[in-house]
């Protein structure tokens, strides 16, 4: 299952079709605006620019929080629920196959991980992902990383409201306890912004600094994605997860690279050397330079973020929101 992000805006914003939806056909939406994914071949590469480097990849941890690494990780680490372009949300059964709230006081919500939800090396996705995952991001003292250290989470929001979280059913169940309501439960683990970190590696390598560099631990997946390769201030390849149980992701390759100067960005859309691109801010002269490439496209979807691409083929809207910060931009397709 792919989504789409997008860039808050401030006051003004503009949601825009992204990456996740190429990659993924089986999952349809209710609103009439979005086309289907299924009118998408399979098979066959995206390169994709991004305005900027990662600083690390762990997108849960406070200096490695930013935009890009969302856009990347959104097809490699799984999420409860999925937000649709009409900004509802929507269960992810790839993962879950159920998420009930059993009882308003105290708030208790019960999640059933899907049986076949494993990691790309092969441990079990289960209730400990989920423990972990909220103690990390908790904010309570109590709960250290490698050596005694304080989590360095990006955010404690809602994590900071769960008493406790429990596993049965052989780690398949997951019963959730609020120590205050919190009505925005479905945005925790995944749809706020919040993948979930594979438990097993990060209690190995640290959750602070384990995913700092390109590595093993960072090529664990739990998405219809996984990281291949990635080359510092050049570019980062993603393809599919061969473990993967769910539907497997329309490409067969995702190249993001990095192209940090807007203006370089034009002409390499004229070359054929990028499809979609994410330039931090589409001026009017940015927008002037993609509308002179032949066979470029631009249009702009209501919403509460922004973001602008550029494709060699049309891309089905779906999109989710998140809390990285860009200005207002529109999307640009070049087919």
């Amino acid at each position: 299952m792919i989504n789409f992000r997008s860039k808050a805006a401030g006051g003004l914003t503009i949601a825009v079709a992204g990456l996740m939806a190429l990659a993924a056909c089986s999952t349809s939406s209710s609103s009439s605006s979005a086309p289907s994914t299924s009118t998408v071949k399979s098979g066959g590469s995206l390169t994709f620019a991004l305005d900027e480097d990662v600083a690390g990849f762990n997108v849960l941890q406070a200096d490695d929080t930013e935009f890009v690494l969302q856009e990347i990780l959104d097809q490699v680490w799984p999420m409860t629920y999925v937000t649709q372009p009409n900004l509802t949300l929507k269960l992810n059964t790839d993962l879950v196959t159920s998420a009930t709230l059993t009882k308003s006081n105290p708030q208790t919500v019960v999640y059933q991980i899907n049986p076949k939800a494993t990691w790309s090396d092969g441990v079990p996705i289960n209730a400990q992902d989920f423990i972990y995952n909220w103690q990390s991001q908790s904010g309570n003292p109590t709960f250290k990383d490698l050596g005694g250290k304080a989590f360095l989470a990006a955010s404690t929001s809602g994590y900071s409201s769960v008493k406790s979280v429990t596993g049965s059913n052989n780690g398949k169940t997951v019963t959730v306890v609020f120590s205050k309501p919190y009505s925005d439960w479905k945005a925790l683990w995944g749809a706020g912004g919040t993948p979930i970190i594979p438990a097993h590696i990060a209690q190995k390598v640290g959750f602070n600094n384990g995913f700092q560099n390109f590595g093993p631990a960072v090529q664990v997946s739990g998405g219809p994605y996984m990281i291949q390769s990635y080359s510092k201030g050049q570019d980062l390849v993603e393809v599919r997860n061969p473990h993967y149980w769910g539907t497997p992701g329309k490409l067969s390759k995702i190249v993001f690279r990095f192209i940090l100067d807007d203006s370089q960005i034009p002409p390499a859309m004229q070359n054929g050397e990028v499809n979609l691109a994410s330039p931090a801010l589409a001026s009017v002269a940015f927008n002037a330079a993609v509308r002179a490439v032949p066979n470029t496209t631009t249009s702009t979807i209501p919403g509460l973020n922004s973001s602008t691409w550029t494709s060699t083929r049309p891309i089905p809207t779906w999109r989710r929101p998140t809390s990285g910060t860009r200005s207002p931009t529109a999307r640009t397709g070049r087919r």
